[in-house]
């Protein structure tokens, strides 16, 4: 894999995936994963905070609601789902 064609993405991700996007997907996976180490009670467990912070901090916190923000947040907690699944099956 050349060096360029990593610029090229780094440049195409920067221009189309928002940042904060990012971050809600990062956060919803880390808090869903985080619970994981009680088993499957927690992760969904984690799973369901992830949906509840991410409603609240969205209705309450933001200036203007943003449901993507709120899918993306939960699209991260999914990924640490079928990850936890995947290893689950694998051990």
């Amino acid at each position: 894999m050349s060096l360029d064609f990593l610029k090229k993405f780094k440049k195409w991700f920067n221009e189309h995936v928002p940042t904060d996007k990012v971050e809600h997907f990062l956060g919803g996976a880390w808090i869903t994963a985080a619970l994981g180490a009680l088993g499957w009670p927690g992760i969904g467990a984690g799973f369901i905070i992830t949906l509840i912070v991410s409603l609240f901090k969205e209705r309450f916190m933001d200036d203007e609601f943003d449901m993507a923000d709120v899918f993306a947040a939960a699209l991260g907690g999914i990924t640490s789902v079928v990850i936890y699944s995947v290893l689950s099956f694998l051990a």
